[in-house]
This record gives C-alpha cells, structure tokens and sequence, in this order.
C-alpha cells in the first residue's frame, strides 16, 4: 500500500510541476490559453489512479543489491544477513495511512457537496427577477438559451452554478443597482459558456484525491485565478472599464466566506488576486492574439509527459550478484532487535490555507495644494470630501460656517416677507383713511352749503387726517422698500456664498480627476510611491491603481454637489 502511494504521489508531481511550469512560462500569453492547460492536468490527474491500477504496466527493472546488508546487534556477537527486499511493512501501519487519506477525503468532498447542496436550497428558496432593466440586459447579452436569473436574500456577491444554461442567483443589494446589471450578467454568462463550473467541481475532485500534496493546492488556486482573469477578459471587449472595475469592487465589499459560495462560480473570486485583476481591467491594454496551436502543442507535451508517467512501474531485476541463501533462522532476541523501525506517520491533513485579508486600502495621494473641499448638500448629512477623495465628517467649525450662511439667507428671506407684509397693510389703511376723509369731506361740503359752520372746521380735521394717513403710507413704503434692499443684499451675498462654494467644489472635482489621470502614468506613480516612503508612509503599486475609481467617484459627487448649490443660490434669486 505504501510503495503504491509514493509512487502514485511521485507520478502526480511530475506532472503537476510539468503543466505549473507550462503555465508560468506562458506567462504573457491570454488567461484563457493557460487555463486549458490546468484543466487538462486535472483531467490527467483525475485519470492518473485508474491507469495505474488497471491500465497496462510499462516496467522499469532496477537491478537488485549486489549483496546482503550486514546488521549488527550491539547487544550481542551474533550477525544476521537481512535482504532489505524481504522486510514487509505490517498491515496495521497500511491501514492507518489508507484510514488517514480517506479522513482528509471526506472532509474535502464533504464540504464541497454541503456548498451544492446550499446552493440548490437558496434557488428553490429564490424569487425570480422581474426587474424589467435586468430582463433586458438578459436579453441583450444571451440570444439563445437563457440561464435561470433569480434573486435570494441568502446571496451576498453574484454567482452562477449549474450546466448550461445555468443558473445565477444576485442579491438584493445588486437588484436594487440596475445599471450594474450588464456587467454582472456579463461575467456570469462568461462563466456559463466556458464551463467553469464542471471544472469547478473537477478540480475539487482532484483536491479531494490529493489533499495531501501541496502542488495540487497551488493548481486549483492558479486555476480559479486564471478562470476569473479569462472571464474578465472577455467582459471588457463589450462593457466599459471603468463601470465593470467599479462593479468588482462593490461586490468584493459585500462578499462573506460561506462553503456554498466556493462551490459556485463567482464575482470576485479569490481575494488575493482581485487587485490584480482590477489592475488589468484599468489598463486598457488588449490581450495577446489566440494561438491555438500553441495551446494544442502544450496540451500534447503534458499528455505525452503524462502517458509513460501513468503506466510506469519500477521492478527489481535480476541484475548483480546473485543474492546468497536465506541465513538460518536467528533466535527471538535477534528478530526483536532487528524489528525493521516504523515508517514515520504521515503529515497531519491540512486544509487549504485561508487566504489573507486583503490589506487596507491607504488613503491616495493628496493633491500638491492640499486643503479639503466642502461638500454642503447630502441625504446622508454633512460631511466633506479631501482633495484626495477621503471622505470626512463635518468639523463644528466648518458646520456653524454653513449654518449662519444658511440662516442669513433665511434671516433675510424672512425679513423682505415682513417688510412686503407691513407695506401692504400700511397701503390698505391709508386707502381706507383716505376714502373715510374724502366721504367727511363731501360731507363737510354739505353742511357748509348749508350753511352750518361747524362743518368747516370739521373738514379742516378731516383734511388734516387725511394727509397724516397719507405721510403714513408714505413712510411704510420707505419702510418696505429699505427692508427690500436689506433682502436683496443678504440674498446676494448668500447667492455669492453659494456660488464661490460652487466653484470651489467643481475646482476640487477637476483637481480629482486630473490626479486620477495622473495615477494611470507608471512614471508619476513611483513618484509617489518615493515620495510617501520619504514620509514614512508605505504605498504601493497596486494601491494606488485601486484609488483611481474611488477619486473619480468622489469627483462625481463633489460635481453633483456643486450642481446642487448652484441651483439653490437660483432659487435664493
């Protein structure tokens, strides 16, 4: 049993390191080359138990010892020859390796079919979609047969599983974000039509079989990686960069472990690799032309590495000396203290190790003239966004600015209304005075005809009333107009608040995207790379590559913003 294992274990790993080799000096050449090249290594290595066992041997004969090995009992003056072709292994220890392997098999499949079966529990429990942008982005990119698109609150980043047509179950976070429809179903399509999922659940076969050697780790995680990079690189030929790297990025901040979303394929795919990708997708660089007679000639290298490799069988031959006669028996203390040592146990199963958090984004490099730029209007509150597109809470200080701007304009919106109101009220009444004084004087005219000289005076009375309440109205009017004027100039100068605050904030944007620009030159990125090691700061590559979709869009609201605080000082006009 244990001779059979090693040489199985030997075999495996000439292979496994013939196709990693294959695989990483074609480096340059599209994911997608490379990937058949891994999956015909699991196909290979699937194969590999069965040739050995019931294929036909290719024998290699290894010449036997030319002679005995003397073994020396310290405790005694007596010698024994032993041919070391004679020592057997006992049975119990073949039992325990054999038990051992079959553990860590289990526990790989097992796990593998609990995912399965979690992922056939959330579609029964799934609801269809209905969403009419998400049916037509459906439409538009797969025009023969559609895959099942369902929506499950158990989802967290998209996936799809199945054979075709498939099934891809969303979340309700990604339903609720229609225009990121057509990137997510693009990638997801992707996968149906390359058949990931079938091999998906090969190489976790693989894995199972040989969970004890660590190249078969390293094959299905190049594998998964290259799978997602193939996929990336058909998404970008039909959807934007900028909006499928925007999309990644969202669904990788929602994404938890959970054994079904490894056995489905997904979104985001191995977090250590996502950086990398997202650094591919923004580089706008078009992948090497397909060979397909490379990729036909490395498949044969590593079926032609592979075939000998499989039926081989090592046999000892009749080559040497010609061993001696079998020594008499030795007694019971020699066989005692000639018992052959047992084999060391072999290593403990390990599972596949987790992969590392991916590292805290640090915080893009700051524009060359610093200072922040005030973001005043938001659902979410008050806050303001850096020049760097770190967003912040409001500081007291930058608070009770906004604030007596606001109640200036306020104060001042008030007072006109106040001003308008007392004038208007002062006009009726000198109205009303005016034609009570014009009626008593009609009056007075009257009584005067008459003859009755009382009425004189009364009309001088009247008269005199009658341009007080004139010089009344008259000084309301003053009144209203100044308070106008106070309106108006409050108003302005709210209005210039406004503006300036408009302006300052589209300065920041264009500041924003003309850094975001300049992050996509290598040359100006090691720049900055330098210039934040010489600050005791460590930024890398990769980073700063991941910070040009969150300026941009930082950008975008500091922009919508400004738009916002313009039409606010038009409607304060």
């Amino acid at each position: 049993m244990i001779p059979a294992l090693i040489m199985l274990v030997a075999k495996a790993t000439a292979i496994l390191g013939f196709a990693l080799g294959i695989v990483a000096l074609a480096r340059g050449r599209p994911a997608a080359e490379r990937v058949i090249v891994l999956r015909a290594a699991v196909l290979v290595l699937l194969a590999l138990p069965a040739v050995a066992l019931v294929g036909p041997d290719l024998r290699l004969e290894v010449p036997a010892a030319g002679r005995p090995h003397t073994f020396e009992v310290p405790s005694t003056d007596i010698r024994v020859a032993v041919d070391p072709s004679d020592v057997v292994v006992p049975s119990s220890r073949s039992e325990l390796v054999l038990g051992v392997w079959a553990l860590g098999a289990l526990a790989l499949a097992g796990r593998f079919a609990l995912g399965v079966a979690a992922l056939g529990r959330w579609d029964r429990r799934a609801a269809r979609v209905r969403d009419p942008a998400w049916l037509a982005a459906l439409r538009r990119l797969s025009l023969r047969r559609r895959p099942s698109l369902r929506v499950s609150a158990d989802v967290a980043t998209p996936l799809s599983w199945g054979l075709s047509p498939g099934r891809i179950l969303i979340g309700p976070a990604q339903l609720a974000r229609p225009e990121q429809a057509e990137a997510i179903l693009a990638h997801e399509l992707a996968h149906i039509r390359r058949g990931d999922w079938p091999f998906l659940v090969l190489a976790r076969l693989v894995l199972a079989l040989f969970w004890f050697h660590p190249l078969v780790w390293s094959l299905a995680r190049r594998l998964e990686a290259l799978s997602e990079q193939a996929v990336d690189e058909m998404v970008v030929r039909r959807i934007d960069r900028e909006l499928y790297a925007r999309t990644l990025l969202g669904a990788a901040r929602l994404a938890r472990p959970h054994p079904a979303h490894g056995a489905a394929a997904g979104m985001t795919g191995p977090a250590r690799s996502l950086a990398e990708r997202i650094k591919v997708v923004m580089s706008n660089a078009s992948p090497a032309p397909s060979r397909p007679w490379a990729v036909a000639a490395a498949v044969g290298a590593l079926l032609v590495v592979a075939t000998p490799l499989a039926a081989l069988e090592l046999s000892r031959g009749p080559g040497g000396f010609a061993p001696p006669a079998p020594p008499a028996p030795p007694s019971a203390a020699v066989i005692a203290a000639l018992a052959p040592v047992a084999p060391p146990a072999p290593p403990r199963p390990q599972g596949p190790p987790a992969p590392p958090a991916p590292p805290a984004p640090p915080a893009p490099p700051s524009a060359p003239d610093g200072g922040a730029v005030r973001y005043f209007v938001d659902e979410g509150g008050a806050y303001v966004v850096e020049q760097d597109g770190v967003r912040r809470p409001m500081t007291e200080d930058e608070r009770r600015e906004m604030e007596a701007a606001r109640q200036a304009a306020r104060e001042a919106r008030e007072l006109a209304r106040q001003a308008q109101a007392d004038a208007s009220l002062a006009r009726s009444q000198a109205r009303a005075s005016a034609a009570e004084a014009r009626a008593q004087a009609r009056a007075a005219h009257a009584h005067r005809a008459a003859g009755h000289g009382e009425a004189y005076r009364e009309a001088g009375r009247l008269h005199a009333a009658a341009a007080e309440a004139r010089a009344r109205g008259v000084a309301a009017r003053a009144d209203a107009i100044a308070a106008r004027e106070q309106a108006r100039r409050a108003m302005a100068d709210a209005r210039v608040q406004m503006t300036r605050g408009a302006d300052e904030m589209e300065r920041g944007a264009r500041q924003m995207r003309s850094e975001a620009e300049r992050l996509r030159d290598p040359a100006y990125r090691a720049r900055q790379i330098e210039r934040a090691r010489d600050e005791g700061r460590t930024v890398t590559d990769d980073q700063l590559l991941d910070a040009i979709p969150r300026m941009l869009d930082g950008a975008d609201q500091m922009e919508r913003g400004a738009a916002q605080m313009r039409a606010e000082a038009r409607r304060a006009g």
